[in-house]
């Protein structure tokens, strides 16, 4: 509950909280935003994805990130292999939307999957976990004295690092605004260039990742047929390579239209 001179934020077991602002970081089931009755319009992906950290030794040449688009041990979807330090390694399968991890490890499917990537090699699971893609963003991200940050904003795909560096960008906003305003230098135009800027970059984001998500997922023959070309074309066409989008790094967004 919010009014002139503060929100008011009350928990479940019956704590009460009083403040300036309130700054709603509850994630992507977020009940602050449910409760401002704001919507959450994008896309949701219907094929899972099935993510495992495993600890192996194996003995690729450069320890680089490896896509398989269209394996033969995967048929009609993509697996993304990424090196992490202390010889872990990440595997991120995109699997069916029935797929349960429960019954994949107690049939032995999930030591196969891995098996078809590492082959003979010992290895040890230190985690695994499924989930889905979302595309999904607030129309603004301040309603009254309440600010959005993180993914009670905004959620993307992670490829390219966007999801947890966005997050920490809009804290960091947030809070020398509000800091700002409280001191009472900061003057009322100041808080609303949270959603100018903030909401700027979410849309940035979403629209890379969206690019990204077209070439690892494509859902129509069309971008099925134009990943295909630039996979063929880059085994001898050095210049078709850059067109592979595995998910452009994260990077600070630029406010060029902020005040």
């Amino acid at each position: 509950m919010q009014d002139d001179a503060g929100v008011t934020v009350r928990t479940s077991p019956g704590a009460e909280f009083r403040g300036t602002h309130c700054i709603a970081a509850d994630g992507a089931h977020s009940t602050v935003r449910a409760l401002l009755g704001l919507p959450f319009e994008g896309t949701s992906y219907r094929d899972k994805f099935l993510i495992t950290d495993i600890r192996a030794d194996l003995d690729f040449a450069t320890p680089e990130r490896r896509f398989y688009f269209d394996p033969a041990w995967n048929p009609g979807r993509q697996v993304l292999l990424h090196p992490q330090p202390h010889s872990v390694w990440r595997i991120d399968w995109q699997v069916p939307e029935d797929y349960d991890l429960t019954t994949d490890r107690a049939s032995g499917a999930l030591d196969a999957r891995v098996r078809a990537i590492v082959g003979e090699t010992p290895y040890e699971i230190l985690w695994a976990s499924s989930y889905r893609f979302h595309q999904r963003k607030v129309p603004h991200m301040t309603e009254g004295r309440v600010l959005l940050a993180g993914d009670a904003a905004h959620v993307m795909s992670p490829f390219g690092a966007r999801g947890m560096n966005s997050g920490l960008a809009d804290a960091e906003n947030a809070a020398w605004k509000l800091a700002a305003t409280r001191a009472g230098w900061g003057t009322p135009a100041l808080l609303p260039t949270y959603d100018t800027e903030r909401g700027a970059a979410a849309t940035e984001n979403l629209r890379v990742t969206t690019e990204t998500m077209r070439f690892l997922v494509p859902a129509t023959p069309e971008d099925r047929a134009h990943r295909t070309t630039v996979l063929t074309r880059s085994h001898t066409d050095p210049t078709a390579r850059p067109e592979i989008n595995s998910g452009r790094l994260s990077e600070p967004y630029w406010y060029l239209d902020s005040p």
